[in-house]
């Protein structure tokens, strides 16, 4: 679902995707040190990265938060 996403995104947007996702992995590897496993990282980034047709209304967009994050898991 996810990649099928990606192809439909500018090329551009598509490269800072998979660099910051390359960046998440890397910070993920160190979980044992820093505690950001792939639950702690969904948390962190899923608001500001899964935006829904809902994100113009507040109480609406923190709803689906946890929607967010597990996409993003």
């Amino acid at each position: 679902m996810l990649s099928g996403l990606m192809t439909k995104m500018p090329k551009v947007n598509r490269t800072i995707l998979q660099v910051l996702i390359g960046f998440l992995n890397l910070v993920k590897s160190h979980a044992d040190v820093n505690k950001m496993n792939s639950k702690n990282l969904a948390m962190v980034f899923a608001p500001c990265l899964v935006k829904t047709k809902a994100s113009r209304d507040p109480l609406k967009e923190f709803s689906d938060i946890p929607k967010s994050i597990a996409v993003l898991e």
